[in-house]
């Protein structure tokens, strides 16, 4: 199984939350992902997209986490139940509830948030039973003239998929790439570590002053603008804070 495949829904009172785990779960690969924020949501949304796995948090719909889940009217077989909360005082309401695993919320800063959602994303595969994609084989050739062309990707909120599918099909030994994803503080990494997993290029979160190589693709950081530059060594990024352009920072 794909991650890729998997319908997940998301079930959380809050919006915020809702479209936080959304965006998370989708830069972990996945494409099938709805939301719900009332019980009578989920339901409508259960009976017509079938989930294989549901996030739901322990105090869904302000009722005990038996009966949220009773009320949906689960399918048979049930999908996979993923309970989350913001402490772990919760795990055994979950358990006694057919969760088959609880996710502590935690702190709820930024790099916090994406090491929960890493997690929750791990669990998700391994409750699946998915395996990550292989990278593409590939040899990175040593690039001997300094003035070569870039691939410069942009791309908005709703692009993260098609960013990972076009760096999918691409050689490990293509021009140095530079990305600017519209995405908050705290992202960026994470899906920098995922690209860099399912693709045969070297993908990190772009540092100020990282040089542009072949085979490497640089991806600016959440909350700071990528401006390319050039010395007689060749190309280098510079990542510094700045105003939001278009409501956006990094902005395209």
């Amino acid at each position: 199984m794909d991650l890729s495949t998997v319908k997940i829904l998301v079930a959380d009172n809050s919006l915020p939350m809702r479209i936080a785990l959304q965006q998370s779960i989708n830069m972990h690969g996945a494409k099938a992902v709805k939301t719900a924020g009332t019980l009578a949501e989920a339901e409508s949304i259960i009976n017509g997209f079938v989930p294989d796995c549901i996030v739901a948090n322990i105090s869904f719909a302000g009722v005990p986490f038996g009966k949220a889940l009773a009320a949906l009217g689960l399918p048979e077989p049930p999908p996979l139940v993923v309970a989350i909360g913001p402490d772990g005082s919760a795990a055994q309401e979950a358990a006694d509830a057919g969760a088959a695993a609880f996710v502590e919320i935690g702190n709820p800063s930024e790099k916090k948030f994406a090491e929960f959602c890493a997690e929750l994303c791990s669990v998700i595969n391994q409750k699946l039973n998915i395996t990550p994609r292989p990278a593409k084989s590939g040899v990175i050739r040593q690039n001997k003239n300094p003035d070569y062309n870039i691939i410069a990707i942009g791309a908005s909120t709703g692009g993260t998929e098609a960013t990972a599918q076009v760096l999918v099909e691409l050689p490990a030994d293509v021009p140095g790439i530079v990305i600017v994803q519209h995405m908050p503080a705290g992202f960026t990494h994470m899906y920098a570590e995922r690209l860099n997993k399912i693709t045969s290029l070297n993908v990190s979160e772009a540092k100020d002053g990282d040089r542009v190589k072949r085979g490497c693709a640089l991806i600016a950081e959440g909350g700071k603008h990528m401006m390319l530059s050039k010395d007689a060594g060749g190309y280098f990024v510079r990542c510094k804070e700045g105003k939001r352009v278009n409501g956006h920072c990094p902005s395209v």
